[in-house]
């Protein structure tokens, strides 16, 4: 399922956010979105989500304009994984990941068992099973994290969508997450993650978007997009890109830091 954002431009109030934005992503791809703060990532997700409405251009799946999709037909083929917040009712984790199965359910029907092997499946895919009968409010910020991720699994919507699934989140349980979303990815799904970190989008993506005063700076393949230049311009610091070879023989690309450069 393709996912093409179409000249969308957005403002608050006289400040301009967006400015013609325009892209398609295809399914198979784990795609980086890159910016510095302020550069209207977080708002581009809730265009494409349809919380804010773009003065203009259009969002499309497949060709068809999402404005003429209900909440659950989007909720069918898009998953939202939002930066951690706190959950207001201490629901069991087992229970905040069983959300991401209403769309498939009836009004006022209660999870099947199908519902709550998928939920199952998706906490051991996370390495988090263990913590499904804990409350939500009652396990880390990290954890929390994981559990809001767990449930866009359950959602089994093609297209998935990450607003920095990672900041929160301890060195390997975000290797574990990033490999995941690669994982899904070669399953066919289409994985569109913010990150304030190119090293990540430098190991695991596919395709690189940067966003920059509110415009499409670059999109290509992270060795297309991820330069000295670009980190220089968009983020204002001096790196050097180096070249490894792994142990299994793939050249690899680092990001570095120059000590003392900006």
């Amino acid at each position: 399922m393709n996912i093409s954002v179409n000249g969308i431009s957005f403002a608050y109030g006289t400040h301009q956010v967006l400015e013609n934005i325009d892209f398609t992503l295809t399914p198979g791809h784990l795609t980086f979105l890159l910016g510095p703060n302020g550069s209207g990532k977080s708002t581009l997700f809730k265009c494409m989500l349809g919380h804010r409405r773009p003065q203009a251009g259009a969002v499309s799946l497949d060709g068809m304009p999402t404005t003429g999709m209900s909440p659950a037909e989007l909720a069918h083929r898009i998953a939202y994984i939002p930066q951690i917040s706190t959950p207001t009712f201490n629901y069991t984790v087992l229970q905040a990941v069983l959300m991401g199965r209403t769309a498939h359910m009836k009004l006022f029907s209660t999870p099947s068992a199908q519902d709550i092997r998928i939920a199952y499946e998706a906490l051991e895919r996370l390495g988090i099973r263990h913590l499904a009968d804990k409350g939500s409010n009652q396990i880390s910020g990290g954890e929390q994290q994981l559990v809001l991720i767990a449930r866009a699994l359950a959602q089994q919507a093609q297209v998935i969508i990450m607003d920095e699934p990672t900041s929160s989140l301890d060195y390997g349980n975000q290797l574990m997450v990033l490999s995941q979303m690669k994982s899904l990815c070669q399953d066919g799904k289409l994985v569109f993650l913010s990150s304030h970190n190119p090293q990540h989008a430098m190991a695991y993506g596919d395709d690189v978007l940067v966003l920059y005063r509110g415009k499409v700076w670059r999109h290509g393949t992270p060795q297309e997009v991820i330069t000295r230049e670009m980190i220089h311009q968009v983020y204002h610091v001096d790196v050097a890109i180096l070249q490894y070879t792994d142990d299994a023989g793939q050249v690899r690309h680092m990001v570095a830091p120059i000590q003392g450069g900006r």
